[in-house]
């Protein structure tokens, strides 16, 4: 009997324990869509997605441009999105998230813009090299070109082709660019929804331009502001440019024809004489006449070679030292019949001379006076002689510094520049040209010598660098000279006549200034990347 109580106990516990249920394991959430990534139109449109789920999903939030027919849903949907006109000039890309539980699945939109041309502008070859010019043309979205015509008729140029950044970009050759120059074309493009883009366009050899009226009168490059101004006469005016910026920040305008112009370092005023009339005008920079200096009328200086009748009373050049003393050329014209004279701001504008030969040098063969870079001495070259002078405001002395060539022959294309940034002076004679060292003596001659602007690079850093501008008789070109290595690596076509060109101190802009003589004056920038070389 126990026996058959136990086997009984020992089924119930069986059976009871072969009655325990299992329990459910969790089902893992599923989400999938068949879109990935999408490009549109510019135009409204749509598109639709298929959701595949096990679990409710929702759609995250959306840009202002981008709207969805649901939000939310359960399980398998189809869900509608509708995509407002890009205005933009630009591609918009938006990532749309639906999620479902701790599961994500993500939709990348790009919605192109409507065909436009960003830029088109040159890039010069290098004629050292046989490099032929080009021009790029730079889109907002990939293209294909349907034709690129030349309506330039003074040259005829082969134009071929090729893609760049993803089809947005169009670079062609065209071999009658020129550093400065603007030429016109009609292009025609296509987009990848069939839009056709055609127009006339201009690509300029240059990053910015400004026009302007008139005839150069004088220049003056303020490094210290990093501005450059211009005088013009006929239309009268005064232009300050910014020389990175490249805009024109203030015009002055003159009811007189203007005759010359200057910046005193000394107390960072303008000074302006008009056309004969025996005057300094001395102006802020914003153009207001605080004080008007009459000229003097000097009696008794000889005129050892019968140039400077008197009264010399009339300013045609003048520059000053940080000290206040200045050199003033006046002559009893408005002509280039003009000697020095000194000038002392630092004492009520006096005016007088010595007898030191520099004085009597005629301003038409000297060209220009210029500053040291710290605006500590006054230097000035002239025609007929080898070498430079370099005034000591304290001694009123001239020290006469020589160039390459102490037997040189007198030539027009004799003339210096002096670097911003330290003691260096650029130094032109008819045969040679080169790098001195006013201090020390030092002396770096430099490759070829047919020059007729220069001015230092400022971006080389312990390497002499200057650009170049030589107006030949075939062909005007900007060549980039490096002095301390002795060649020339880079040469590029020109198109113009310039009259002046000016780097920027931190090296990233050059500026030139060019005229056609009959009243159009153009002022260019480049940028310093182009003048670079290995």
């Amino acid at each position: 009997m126990k026996q058959f109580f136990a086997n009984c106990i020992v089924v119930v516990i069986f059976i009871v324990a072969c009655g325990k249920e299992k329990p459910l394991q969790a089902v893992a959430t599923a989400l999938k869509i068949d879109l990935g990534k999408t490009t549109l139109a510019p135009s409204d449109t749509a598109f639709s997605v298929n959701v595949t789920s096990n679990a409710n999903w929702e759609v995250l939030s959306l840009p202002g441009w981008l709207a969805v027919d649901q939000k939310t849903g359960s399980g398998n949907g189809r869900v509608t999105f509708k995509v407002n006109e890009n205005k933009d000039d630009s591609i918009r890309i938006f990532v749309v998230t639906i999620r479902a539980k701790d599961v994500s699945r993500q939709i990348r939109i790009d919605q192109m813009p409507y065909l436009k041309l960003k830029r088109a502008i040159g890039v010069p070859g290098n004629s050292l090299n046989k490099t032929i010019d080009s021009i790029r043309l730079e889109f907002n979205q990939p293209v294909t070109m349907t034709f690129i015509r030349s309506t330039y008729n003074l040259c005829l140029s082969d134009i071929q082709y090729t893609y760049k950044d993803s089809n947005s970009t169009v670079q062609f050759s065209y071999a009658c660019g020129g550093m400065g120059g603007e030429y016109p074309f009609t292009i025609s493009a296509r987009s990848q929804f069939n839009e056709t883009l055609t127009e006339n366009i201009k690509a300029g050899f240059y990053s910015k331009r400004i026009n302007l009226e008139g005839f150069p009168v004088s220049d003056f490059a303020d490094y210290k502001e990093n501005s450059y101004w211009l005088l013009l006469k006929n239309p009268h005016a005064l232009y300050k440019i910014d020389m990175s910026s490249f805009e024109v920040l203030q015009k002055i305008p003159f009811a007189r024809e203007p005759r010359m112009f200057t910046i005193s370092p000394y107390n960072n005023k303008l000074y302006l004489a008009y056309t004969l009339v025996p005057e300094l005008h001395i102006m802020s920079k914003e153009g207001a006449i605080e004080k008007v200096i009459p000229i003097p009328t000097v009696t008794g200086r000889p005129d050892y070679y019968g140039l400077y009748p008197p009264p010399e009373i009339h300013p045609l050049h003048l520059r000053f030292t940080k000290s206040g003393i200045g050199l003033i050329a006046l002559g009893a014209r408005s002509t280039e019949e003009a000697r020095l004279w000194f000038i002392d701001a630092a004492d009520n504008h006096r005016i007088w001379y010595n007898d030191e030969p520099e004085m009597n040098f005629n301003i038409f063969g000297m060209k220009k006076i210029h500053t040291s870079y710290d605006n500590d001495k006054l230097l000035l070259a002239y025609f007929k002689y080898n070498y430079f002078s370099e005034l000591d405001p304290a001694t009123l002395k001239f020290r006469q510094v020589y160039g390459y060539n102490r037997n040189s022959p007198i030539g027009d294309r004799y003339f210096i520049v002096p670097s911003p940034k330290q003691d260096q002076v650029y130094f032109n004679q008819t045969d040679v040209h080169g790098i001195l060292n006013a201090q020390s003596g030092d002396r770096i001659p430099a490759p070829s010598s047919a020059v007729s602007l220069f001015d230092f690079s400022n971006s080389n850093g312990s390497k002499v660098v200057g650009y170049t501008y030589t107006n030949g008789y075939n062909v005007s070109s900007f060549e980039v000279v490096d002095i301390t290595g002795n060649k020339v690596p880079l040469r590029f076509d020109a198109q113009g006549l310039y009259y002046s060109l000016h780097n920027t101190l931190d090296g990233k802009y050059t500026l030139a200034v060019s005229t056609n003589g009959n009243g159009a004056v153009t002022v260019v920038q480049f940028p310093d990347q182009w003048f670079k070389f290995e």
